[in-house]
């Protein structure tokens, strides 16, 4: 199974353009508190943003919220992702992109385009 999911992911990995490339690595996080055991899947991904690859560290839920905003805008991921990394003021990309999707989250209507009738 494992030869077959790195042979899919390559084969798609070398066919795409090489500004939106993508490259996935899993990282599975144990948090105790108190008596329970927390886990968080935090996904690490490579994105091309301008010309350079740099990596960002997203949970599932955030890595979703962020392709239904690029779907919704009609953009890549990729651009997306280079415009929240220019407005972001401070702080490391995962967080600008983790308060970007919350925002957008909170406050759909805001941030939705005007639709001609």
């Amino acid at each position: 199974m494992h030869r077959i999911w790195c042979e899919l992911f390559f084969s798609r990995y070398l066919l795409a353009p090489h500004e939106y490339r993508i490259t996935i690595t899993t990282v599975d996080l144990e948090n105790h508190i108190g008596d329970k055991l927390m886990k968080s899947s935090i996904i690490k991904r490579s994105v091309v943003i301008d010309g350079h690859k740099t990596s960002v560290s997203l949970e599932d839920a955030f890595w979703s919220g962020l392709k239904e905003i690029a779907s919704a805008k009609q953009a890549t991921l990729s651009n997306v992702v280079a415009e929240i990394d220019k407005a972001r003021q401070q702080g490391n990309l995962s967080s600008a992109i983790r308060l970007f999707v919350l925002d957008r989250t909170r406050a759909p209507e805001i941030h939705r385009p005007a639709h001609v009738a």
